[in-house]
């Protein structure tokens, strides 16, 4: 399971850049406990660590990270390179994720196909003996 959006609140002082101070509210202690009792991770992303701007100016502009992407181990162990793209800022105050996964090729050996078309080729015998 994956769930990503806008979860308009903060885990850590970390999230933030500017305006007030973080203060640890009941909000994010929810936040924290509902993420936990789920079992989830947070998805590793690539780009702009804040996803959210108030677009004032100086010293009134305040970054955070509200928007983020979770996944369960069971997401994780069939999907483990899953990463999300933290695009750039647009129309909106909120910066979109792109959600990218990659199906890990079987670990081992390719199995060996034969080409009927190799017989053409007087070296092939010479290939195999020596193999």
């Amino acid at each position: 399971m994956v769930v990503a959006g806008d979860f308009n609140t903060l885990l850590d002082s970390t999230d933030k850049r500017g305006g007030a101070p973080f203060q640890s509210t009941p909000a994010v202690l929810e936040f924290r406990r509902w993420k936990d009792n789920n079992g989830l991770c947070l998805l590793i992303s690539k780009g702009p660590k804040y996803t959210w701007c108030n677009n004032k100016l100086g010293n009134a502009r305040t970054w955070e990270l509200l928007d983020r992407a979770f996944a369960n181990s069971a997401w994780i162990s069939q999907l483990p390179s899953t990463t999300i793209e933290v695009l750039p800022h647009s129309y909106s105050d909120h910066a979109p994720l792109l959600l990218i996964t990659e199906l890990l090729s079987p670990e081992g050996r390719k199995p060996f196909r034969f080409e009927r078309f190799w017989f053409a080729y007087p070296e092939l015998y010479e290939i195999v003996d020596r193999n």
